[in-house]
This record gives structure tokens, C-alpha cells and sequence, in this order.
């Protein structure tokens, strides 16, 4: 028996027809639009670089670029998604320093481009400070080129440090030489606390006790992966720390970032600062009134004639699996990372050295900076850059951390309460059972990450 629907089945069937004509017309033109390549950043003002170099590249390979600008926290998850999903991703991604979070699981399921054997037939290692693979790096396998060195100095108020205080900061060498200085300048206030500190430091440790254990070369785990902060020169770091934040004879204080930081710069509370090179190009946007008043010296080494810069932050340029065009890939990381057809210019405007050896001879990087006092505060970054300590990825890096500065807060407690009484036995106990933590976790999840 046959059922007669109307007409109503034939005009759906009509539709839907017409649509899919339409879904594939539409779908087959949008392809034809597609950009060739997508890099997708979570830094604004590298993309601004990016965009104005791009037509080179394009016009010499006859490609389309296409640069998009991801918030970092947003890019981060968006990636980790598409990468367990199996959906769409762009053709390279431009990562900071948690690179590790990607880094997860066997190497087979990781979902970067592994770049080994293309960097070593490209010398890259040699033409690049080789220490920067290192965060970009796993189980001697390179998923990532690194954009930079940020080798650190301290920024100063030359206007009260030298002009009101009379300090020659070229005789201060090492770190004990600043803390003797430092106690000489620290002012109070008419209640007795003090109203002038020497030292950023921050109170829970975080980036800034990060970059004094690197500068001793104590990350958070070695190149083999083992957990590294409960040494003894990590508890003797991390005391020194303490000291300077708390207790009669403190130097350092804890202005965090964001509007308080810039307001405690501007009105003198702390008249020194950890400086990576990136960090230059943030106070002159953020203290502008400062312009003239600020300048840049080496740290001071832990022992005479050491090491005399440290590290703090990168960020990496990585090629998807999911990507269209590994090859074009890699040209444009080799194009954006390594060659400098600009003469530096981009190094030099966004303030951050490239790991490319060959770059800091240009000319560019002795430009005087007026907000400095006129150092050529690249030059002076470029002659640190050979020293730059390494840094290890591991994908229970933010586990490490958090254990970390958890026991920065615990021996800093402990501190205020009693003193110097068996404050040495306590950091290291604390700093061991807290990396203790970190290498059960590691332990219990073996066999995901062979």
C-alpha cells in the first residue's frame, strides 16, 4: 500500500538538497581562501613584528600567512583540546614557557613536529645559545625553536641609587657586596618599619627565587629529569631568600606585579629590580615618568668572578602534526627565529635578544636608550647571553613549582617565629619533603609517560 505524505516531504527534500549544494559551495571556496599557513601567538606585539615581515616571506615563497592573536590561557587549552580531539589546529603555534604541558604523555602522542633531526642538519644548535633548547626539549627530542635568551640584569633609580645615595653600583660584584650596601640604604619610616627597600623579591618565591636558584644552576629537575630543588646549594638559595624578606635586617620586599609594582617603582620603595630584557620594554611602558631615571647593571655573582646573569621566561615556536605543510612550516620558523634580514630591528623594538649568536654584532643593539640614561641596554644584555644558564622542560614543572614555593612560604613562617634557630635544618628538611612529593607523583605515573 502506498502512503501518499503530500507535498510537504518533497519541498524538505528540495531544502535540504539545496543546502548541502550550498554547505559544499561555500565549504569548497572557504578552502580555496585559506591562508596556507596559520601561526597563532599569545604576544600582541610579536605579531605586530610578525605582520610587518611577512610580505618577504610570501612574496618569495607565493604563500599566504595568516597570524592570529590567542590569550594565552584561552591558547593553551584551546591547543591541548584540538590535539585530544583530533580536530583542526594551526599550522604553528607560538608557546611560552609551560611548553611542558604539552609535553606530556610518550613521545609518539605528543602532537608537536619533531624538529631533532631538521635542527642539527640546519646547525641551528650552534647557530642558536644551545641552553634555550633545553625548555623546548624532551628526552632528547626538540618540538620547539626558541625565540629568545632574556638574559637578566638588575634595573635600578639611578636618580636616588647614584645621584642621592653617591653608590657606585661597578664596585658592587657579588651578592654579599649588595646586601652590605643595601643595609646601609634601607630607610624607616617615623613608626619604625622601613620605607625604602633595596631588592625585589617576591613572597612566595615564585619567578624571581626561580631565577636566583638558575643563576646557580638549580632548576627544578636536571637534563635526566630527576627533581633538583632540595640541594644543598637550593636550601642555602632559598634561606639567603628568606633572610632579605624577613627578620631585622630584611633588604627585599614584595611589591607583586600589575599597578602596585609600578607604584612602589615610581615612589622609590624598592630602588632595584630583576630585569630580564622583555621586562625593559615593560617598565617604560608602564613608568613612564621614570624615563631618565632608571639604569641597568649586571646581578652580582654568588661568588667573585661567577656568573653574573640569570634567566626568567621563554617562548618557543612549534610546528603542529596537524598541519598542513610541515616543509613551509619550517621555513617560516628558520625565516621568523633565526634569519636577520631586518638588521635586528625587531630584537631591538620589542627588547629581547634572538638566541641567534650571529645577531648581537649588529649595529642596532648600540643604540643608546634615553630612558636608561642612554646605555645600549641591548648591547649590554647581548654580553651576558653566552652565560645564560639552562632550564629544563619536564611535564611536572607547575607540580614542582607550586611544592616549591610552598616550602619558600613554610621556611619564610618559620623565620618570622624563631629566628635563625635551626632555620638551616628546616629549609632542607622542608624543601626534601616537598620535592619528596613531586617524585612519588612522578612515580605513580610511569607508564604514561614512556
Amino acid at each position: 500500500m502506498l502512503l501518499n505524505f503530500g507535498k510537504a516531504p518533497f519541498l524538505i527534500l528540495l531544502v535540504a538538497v539545496a543546502t548541502g549544494i550550498g554547505v559544499l559551495f561555500t565549504h569548497s571556496r572557504y578552502e580555496e581562501a585559506r591562508p596556507d599557513l596559520v601561526l597563532m601567538t599569545h604576544a600582541k606585539l610579536h605579531a605586530d613584528v610578525y605582520l610587518a615581515k611577512l610580505p618577504e616571506f610570501e612574496r618569495k615563497y607565493g604563500v599566504k600567512v595568516d597570524v592570529q592573536v590567542v590569550e594565552e590561557v584561552a591558547l593553551r587549552t584551546r591547543l591541548l583540546a584540538a590535539f585530544a580531539a583530533g580536530t583542526r589546529v594551526p599550522d604553528l603555534v607560538e608557546i611560552p614557557q609551560d611548553a611542558a604541558l604539552f609535553l606530556r604523555g610518550p613521545i609518539r602522542d605528543i602532537g608537536f613536529l619533531d624538529l631533532t633531526k631538521w635542527v642539527k642538519a640546519r646547525n641551528l644548535e650552534e647557530k642558536m645559545v644551545s641552553t634555550r633548547f633545553s625548555m623546548w626539549e624532551r628526552k632528547g627530542v626538540i618540538f620547539a625553536l626558541p625565540h629568545d635568551v632574556h638574559p637578566m640584569m638588575l634595573a635600578y633609580r639611578a636618580d636616588i641609587v647614584e645621584d642621592q645615595l653617591g653608590i657606585d653600583v661597578s664596585k658592587i660584584e657579588t651578592w654579599d657586596d649588595f646586601v652590605a650596601m643595601a643595609r646601609r640604604i634601607v630607610r624607616y619610616g617615623d613608626d619604625g618599619r622601613p620605607a625604602r627597600y633595596a631588592l625585589e623579591l617576591q613572597n612566595d618565591g615564585g619567578y624571581l627565587l626561580q631565577s636566583l636558584l638558575l643563576q646557580r644552576d638549580v632548576g627544578l629537575f636536571d637534563a635526566d629529569g630527576n627533581v633538583t630543588f632540595d640541594s644543598d646549594v637550593a636550601a642555602d638559595t632559598v634561606a639567603w631568600a628568606v633572610r632579605q624578606l624577613r627578620g631585622p635586617n630584611r633588604i627585599a620586599y614584595g611589591l607583586g606585579f600589575g599597578p602596585t609594582l609600578w607604584e612602589g617603582m615610581r615612589d622609590g620603595l624598592v630602588l632595584f629590580y630583576f630585569a630580564p630584557d622583555w621586562r625593559t620594554r615593560t617598565i617604560e611602558e608602564f613608568a613612564p615618568s621614570l624615563a631618565g631615571k632608571m639604569k641597568l647593571m649586571p646581578l652580582p655573582a654568588w661568588t667573585a668572578g661567577g656568573r653574573r646573569t640569570s634567566t626568567w621566561g621563554a617562548t618557543g615556536l612549534a610546528a603542529t602534526k596537524g598541519g598542513r605543510n610541515p616543509e613551509l612550516a619550517k621555513r617560516l620558523m628558520e625565516f621568523l627565529y633565526v634569519d636577520q634580514a631586518d638588521g635586528g630591528k625587531s630584537s631591538a623594538d620589542l627588547h629581547i635578544l634572538s638566541p641567534v649568536r650571529a645577531a648581537w654584532s649588529l649595529p642596532i643593539f648600540d643604540t643608546p636608550d634615553p630612558y636608561f640614561r642612554g646605555q645600549p641596554i641591548m648591547r649590554l644584555y647581548s654580553r651576558l647571553a653566552g652565560d645564560v644558564p639552562a632550564d629544563y622542560a619536564n611535564p611536572f614543572i607547575t607540580k614542582a613549582q607550586n611544592k616549591r614555593d610552598s616550602a619558600f612560604v613554610a621556611a619564610s613562617a618559620y623565620y618570622s617565629g624563631h629566628g635563625e634557630d635551626g632555620f638551616v635544618e628546616f629549609v632542607r628538611a622542608e624543601l626534601k619533603r616537598q620535592a619528596d612529593a613531586v617524585r612519588a607523583v612522578i612515580a605513580r605515573n610511569q607508564i604514561t609517560e614512556q
